[in-house]
């Protein structure tokens, strides 16, 4: 029986104790850690199985989710990844 192998990364990272800190840009371990993820996020293919959310709250944040990337790129990019917001936001990749 074949089967197909999906590749899959996983990053080892702390909890987000530094999010609030504006300096966290600075620090080199986080630097790298947010370096792996966006690395991840353009050939990732992950599982939201054994984690403990509710399926509730998966299907209200993939909903959220689908609003916000329907929006036009004009008012995405007003949500932009920055260290004072803790890189929370939007930042568009360029094409592979």
């Amino acid at each position: 029986m074949a089967t197909d192998r999906l590749r899959f990364n996983l990053n080892h990272i702390s909890p987000p104790a530094k999010c609030d800190d504006p300096e966290m840009a600075e620090d080199p371990g986080e630097s790298k850690v947010i370096k792996q993820l966006e690395r991840t996020c353009r050939r990732l293919v992950s599982s939201e199985k054994g984690h403990g959310t509710s399926e509730t709250l998966i299907k209200e944040a993939k909903h959220i989710a689908h609003k916000f990337f329907d929006l036009p790129c004009k008012e995405k990019d007003q949500d932009q990844l920055t260290p004072g917001a803790g890189y929370r936001g939007y930042k568009k990749f360029e094409k592979l």
